[in-house]
């Protein structure tokens, strides 16, 4: 397995250590549009305003995951790839 990949598997494990209890994490990550860093304070598991419809495509596919964004009440997708770091529980974790 390349360097690449067990980064986004430790990533990816680390934000979803979150979803039992609905605990809250930081995530800064480089958008795959424009190329920006981005941060955003968000959660998994949040179930508020599904339908139950599921989207035009799913997210596992194209490496990304589904996040509710806080305090601004929106679900969003995180490409995987492009976490730079974390902060979980006071504890930041920087990726190069």
């Amino acid at each position: 397995m390349n360097n690449l990949k067990l980064r986004e598997k430790i990533m990816l494990e680390l934000m979803q250590s979150t979803r039992g209890g609905g605990r809250i994490f930081g995530v800064v990550f480089q958008k795959r549009s424009t190329g920006k860093l981005r941060a955003m304070t968000c959660r998994l598991g949040v179930h508020k305003g599904v339908k139950g419809i599921g989207g035009p495509y799913i997210p596992d596919e194209k490496n990304l995951l589904t996040v509710y964004e806080m305090p601004q009440s929106h679900f969003r997708m995180i490409p995987i790839e492009g976490v730079r770091s974390l902060t979980i529980d006071g504890l930041k974790i920087a990726i190069a």
